[in-house]
């Protein structure tokens, strides 16, 4: 009998890494720009919409640099290319403090978004397909809950920097810290493979993935299927299309506080506008700290069955819109909302990555889910153009749109399912 590999404290650092670069420089460059919007377009005499565009930028240039980031880190020491990824974000931030014209702004969204496609997307799941055998999905979930609790702690640095020194002070710090908080542990704690230490990955082999075993270039022998052979299936588009799907349905999480000023301009939920911006806050709060508890706990239940990870987190984002939506005659059935929606909003970084690896393996998984992250990142700017318009024309419409979605998105997930049980039936034959 084969001997098992015991955990170590390099698992465990492997795992630090990706904690720290979601809690540095993913939270950095997504989650805290929204608070240098009023400061910097005030100082410069920009619109909000010229500032925001570089977020679009970010988004898209993600996209754009998924299957180049899934190939180098299939082919590449990830040494090399998480630390490159990390700079990059480090660098775009740094940059902000010299800035003086909206357009300057797009260049660090451009280096953000090259950087961030390894950082938030493709980091986290990688180190632990690789390392660990196990806890697959916990671990990527306990990583991806990070940029939540990153996101807490630098916008309360970032209002206390701005209002004691100023935006451009502020940069400064964030861009120092992004380096400071990740490099060291990208340059120094992790490895490709831990077969280049002389270690094997964290418990006994797994049994739910595909036996197809062939090493690739450089890289230790591997279950699973081929990229090219994956591209020609019907559950890798059928997966694509389920969190491509979820992850436009995820930005209706961003209008839920400004339902509440509808509202309040009603005269419902007990809203009025003296209290309708405390509660927006609240709402905001509910759904994100449902989002990062969300995280940890569908990796927990992925790990054991993707049938019900899949039915609670469109089931939560299905009564979630329903409380927020009816929510009209008590606020506590619209904080109930977010929090349950907050559910829903956490299945695109957790279920995502691990349907991807019990599907396809981990012989070339950095390359297969690279192509989905791309359109994924692709659908937050489109999804935020449309659900603007429908919330204009009518809240109902927009609720039911969203309601509608998220019942494709069950559906494709169990086909997504079924074929996954097809491949492993005829692969055992």
């Amino acid at each position: 009998m084969e001997e098992r590999q015991p955990l170590t404290i390099r698992h465990v650092l492997v795992v630090a890494t990706g904690i720290l670069c979601l809690f540095g420089p993913a939270a950095l460059s997504i989650n805290t720009w929204s608070v240098f919007l009023v400061p910097v377009t005030q100082s410069l005499g920009i619109s909000s919409g010229d500032f925001t565009f570089y977020v679009t930028l970010l988004f898209l240039a993600a996209a754009a640099s998924s299957p180049i980031a899934g190939n180098l880190m299939q082919k590449v020491d990830l040494r090399i290319v998480i630390s490159a990824a990390a700079a990059l974000c480090s660098i775009g931030i740094f940059l902000c403090q010299f800035y003086t014209e909206a357009w300057q702004f797009y260049v660090s969204g451009v280096l953000q978004g090259m950087g961030i496609c390894v950082i938030l997307f493709l980091t986290p799941s990688t180190l632990v397909s690789r390392w660990f055998n196990v806890h697959n999905g916990l671990l990527i979930g306990i990583c991806a809950a990070m940029s939540g609790a990153g996101a807490v702690v630098w916008t309360m640095l970032a209002g206390f920097i701005i209002d004691s020194s100023g935006w451009r002070e502020a940069y400064l710090v964030f861009g120092i810290a992004c380096a400071a908080i990740s490099l060291p542990a990208t340059l120094f704690c992790i490895r490709s493979y831990p077969e280049d230490i002389g270690l094997k990955p964290y418990g006994p082999p797994r049994d739910d993935l595909p036996t197809a075993s062939v090493g690739g270039e450089g890289a230790p022998e591997r279950p699973g299927i081929a990229a090219k052979d994956a591209f020609r299936m019907p559950v890798f588009y059928t997966l694509m299309i389920t969190f491509m799907l979820t992850n436009a349905t995820a930005q209706l999480g961003n209008y839920l506080p400004t339902y509440l000023y509808h509202l309040a301009d009603l005269g419902q939920a007990g809203l009025t506008a003296a209290t309708v911006v405390i509660m927006a806050s609240v709402i905001a709060a509910c759904l994100q700290a449902a989002h990062a508890v969300a995280k940890i706990a569908l990796g927990q239940v992925v790990d054991h069955s993707n049938v019900l990870a899949l039915a609670i987190g469109c089931g939560c984002g299905f009564a979630g819109i329903l409380f927020v939506w009816q929510g009209y005659f008590s606020q506590p059935f619209v904080y109930a909302g977010a929090a349950l929606f907050g559910v829903h909003f956490a299945m695109t970084n957790v279920l995502g990555p691990s349907f991807t690896l019990r599907l396809f393996g981990p012989r070339e998984y950095t390359k297969i889910y690279s192509r989905i992250t791309t359109v994924m990142n692709l659908m937050p700017a489109a999804a935020l153009v449309v659900f603007s318009a429908l919330s204009e024309a009518s809240w109902d419409l927009l609720f039911i749109t969203v309601l509608a979605i998220i019942a494709i998105v069950f559906a494709t997930g169990m086909a997504t399912v079924v074929f996954g049980r097809r491949m492993r039936q005829g692969d055992q034959q």
